[in-house]
C-alpha cells in the first residue's frame, strides 16, 4: 500500500508547491500595482518589520564613526563625534542600523557587525 500511495503523495505535494508559488507572485504583483515598493512587499511577505530610515547621511557618518578604528566605541563618544546632529537623529539612526544588523549595542557599547567590517576590508564601504 505505501508503494502505491508514494507517487501520489509526491504528485500532490509538487502541486501544493506550485499552487503556492504562483500564490505568492500573485500577492505580489498585486502589492506592487497597489503601489508597495520591493522592500515592503519583502517586508509584508517574511512577515517583519520594514525599518524606516528617515536621515541615511547621519547613519552614514555613524557607520563611518564606528568603522574608523576596531573594537568597541561608546555610543556617547559617537554622539559626540557627529558633532551638531540631533541626539533624537543620531539615537534613530543607532536604531536603524541595529534594526538592520549594520550595528550591535549592549548598553552604551558599540561595534559593527562582522559583515559589514568585511566590507570595509573588501573596499566596498569608503569616504
Amino acid at each position: 500500500m505505501n508503494t502505491i500511495t508514494s507517487p501520489i503523495r509526491s504528485r500532490v505535494s509538487e502541486w501544493v508547491i506550485r499552487t503556492l508559488r504562483r500564490a505568492i507572485r500573485a500577492s505580489g504583483r498585486g502589492l506592487l500595482a497597489a503601489g508597495m515598493s520591493p522592500t515592503d512587499i519583502n517586508a509584508t511577505l517574511l512577515n517583519s518589520v520594514a525599518v524606516e530610515h528617515p536621515d541615511p547621511a547621519t547613519e552614514r557618518l555613524l557607520v563611518l564613526q564606528v568603522l574608523e578604528r576596531p573594537g568597541l566605541r561608546s555610543r556617547c563618544e559617537l554622539e559626540i563625534a557627529l558633532g551638531d546632529v540631533e541626539p533624537v537623529t543620531a539615537s534613530d539612526a543607532f536604531s536603524a542600523l541595529e534594526a538592520e544588523g549594520v550595528l550591535h549595542t549592549s548598553g552604551e557599547q558599540v561595534w559593527a557587525s562582522r559583515c559589514v567590517r568585511h566590507l570595509d576590508t573588501l573596499g566596498f564601504i569608503s569616504v
